[in-house]
């Protein structure tokens, strides 16, 4: 991940923003007009909580009545902050560290704005080096020869270098989470807590 890019740069600066005693499906109304995946909960101007997609989707299948429910009842508390001059890889290992998909973000204890996991990814995909070129000459170099059954073919996958690193942490395409331990199950990658999904 690229350590030259902030949080600043890449979090969400519009959010949306409820109260305690908002109902949960006016919440969700919210949301969904504004296209965001969550709502910072607040008390005044100080953020006391999140609520999420997923958090209204677990009322609603859990039998609850999301135009009686307060948002207060579904909410995530204490908020998780992050503050904006970090880098997005403190942000990615928070999220993991605490199995979150969205970060609230300051500057100097005030709100700034929203970090999603899905904001995190974009920056991180924008960053990676392009695809380098193919030789002019159109042969094949020593480096892009597979020996296939004795018939020379291109290789075409990249090869990291030396200095190559890697983000432990993948989202998993169940549930959406940041984890270092991800399982193929039937053509997902999946955390441990969706493996028996």
């Amino acid at each position: 991940m690229n350590a030259d890019v902030s949080i600043r740069d890449v979090a969400a600066r519009d959010f949306v923003g409820v109260t305690e005693s908002d109902s949960v499906s006016g919440a969700a109304k919210l949301m969904y007009e504004d296209g965001a995946s969550c709502a910072v909960v607040l008390r005044g101007a100080e953020p006391v909580g999140i609520v999420t997609e997923r958090d209204v989707v677990g009322l609603v299948a859990g039998d609850g009545d999301p135009t009686n429910t307060e948002v207060s009842v579904v909410m995530s508390e204490p908020v998780v902050t992050v503050d904006a001059r970090e880098s997005l890889a403190v942000a990615a290992e928070r999220m993991g560290s605490e199995s979150i998909r969205h970060l609230v973000v300051t500057v100097q204890d005030e709100l700034f704005g929203v970090l999603s996991a899905n904001d995190v990814l974009g920056a991180r995909s924008a960053a990676k080096p392009p695809t380098p070129e193919p030789t002019t000459s159109g042969e094949p170099t020593d480096g892009d020869l597979v020996q296939n059954g004795g018939m020379a073919v291109v290789d075409d996958r990249s090869q990291p270098g030396d200095d190559a690193t890697y983000d432990p942490q993948s989202i998993c395409e169940v549930c959406g989470s940041l984890s270092e331990t991800l399982t193929d199950r039937n053509g997902q990658l999946v955390c441990e807590n969706c493996l028996d999904v």
